[in-house]
């Protein structure tokens, strides 16, 4: 294959942000500024959302900025605009950047969705706009709709802002169940987010455990050193020596550093079922742990 030049991409402080749809033709891309002196270094990841295709027509094209001028969510106040929202500063290192865990596409690869620990929001991939925005009401149980039922009782956000989709009809409507046999890219734009806390409202079960937050693999980082490997709610694997997650403020590494994240999880590149999965941590090369063979 002839290797195509697309453009430049923006930097960040931090190596990207990035994930891929389950199709393969996209990826969702955005680098990933820390805070410094309670001011925002550059812009917020929101404005530099880029979606490339690696489609016959390969492309860089940035996404849409929630809170352009141009945008019909524009006229909100800078406290919506600002990254932190009503949290505080110290809330603004673990909160303000998403993580690969916070960051899907839905099934086919039409719409694409992101949170941090204040706001979320949803895109098309056709029209590269902004189609909602979302107040992250529960960050310690928000996840990325798993193109799966919703458990009973959690909840689907309201968004607070919307635009119509591309070819008519509204950016949110609750799913019901004549919509369950349409088009799953349809379906999964009507909840882009599950809020699951009311499934734990004791808060005595942990994210990685519940079900829905682990269709695919996730890793729970207990020390720098010891990482566990949760599938469908399950404990499948220890992570330990080298393979262990790397957070980016420790110290020497080979491997891909582990973004911070207040809940200490990390979702690797895997396969679409989560059975195998990259990692590396300390060591020198990456491996592919497959663990069909043992689920």
């Amino acid at each position: 294959m002839t290797s195509v030049k697309l453009g430049t991409l923006a930097t960040g402080f931090y190596s990207a942000g990035t994930t891929v749809s389950d199709n393969g033709l996209f990826v969702v891309r955005f680098p990933r500024n820390p805070w410094y002196n309670n001011a925002w270094y550059d812009k917020a990841w929101y404005d530099h959302m880029t979606l490339i295709s690696a489609s016959e027509d390969p492309s860089i094209q940035p996404l849409a900025s929630p809170f352009s001028p141009f945008s019909q969510f524009g006229d909100k106040k800078l406290a919506s605009h600002h990254p932190l929202g009503s949290s505080s500063s110290r809330e603004a290192e673990k909160l303000a950047i998403p993580h690969r865990r916070t960051l899907g596409f839905s099934p086919g690869a039409r719409y694409v969705g992101a949170f941090d620990g204040v706001h979320a929001f949803t895109w098309s991939t056709e029209s590269f706009q902004c189609l909602a925005s979302y107040r992250v009401t529960n960050f310690k149980y928000w996840i990325i709709n798993p193109a799966v039922p919703p458990p009973p009782s959690c909840i689907i956000p309201d968004p607070i802002s919307t635009l119509p989709l591309v070819g008519g009809g509204s950016a949110y409507a609750h799913q019901s169940d004549a919509d369950a046999g349409h088009d799953l890219d349809e379906s999964w734009i009507k909840r882009p987010f599950y809020d699951l806390s009311p499934s734990n409202s004791e808060e005595t079960v942990e994210l990685c455990c519940l079900p829905a937050a682990t269709k695919t693999s996730l890793i729970q980082s207990r020390f720098s050193m010891w990482s566990l490997v949760w599938l469908n709610g399950r404990q499948e694997l220890e992570l330990q020596g080298s393979y262990g997650s790397v957070f980016e403020d420790y110290g020497p590494y080979y491997g891909y550093r582990v973004p911070y994240d207040p809940l200490g999880l990390y979702r690797p590149q895997s396969s679409r079922d989560g059975t195998r999965f990259l990692v590396q941590g300390r060591s020198t090369a990456p491996i592919v742990i497959d663990i069909s063979q043992i689920i």
